[in-house]
């Protein structure tokens, strides 16, 4: 079944029911964007790192700059 199809049939439902999918589907995606345990103590350990070595952090903008010069540097070496 389409995307289109599937918001056509919902369309044909009652506000209530399409209220009731609708928080179906919300509930289902929250499920999807929990983080584990394992993801939570990635990202304290990383944040740890970048609050006591602020200096190893960069911007993004910085980021992007330096990818950009090692795909530069690549191309001319390949």
């Amino acid at each position: 079944m389409t995307k289109e199809a599937i918001i056509e049939e919902i369309k044909k439902h009652s506000p209530e029911e399409q209220r009731e999918i609708f928080e179906a589907v919300l509930e289902a995606i929250e499920k999807d964007d929990e983080l584990t345990p394992e993801d939570i103590a990635v990202a304290d350990a990383r944040w740890q790192e970048m609050e006591e070595h602020p200096d190893r952090s960069m911007t993004l903008k910085e980021l992007k700059h330096s990818v950009q010069q090692l795909t530069k540097k690549n191309d001319v070496s390949a």
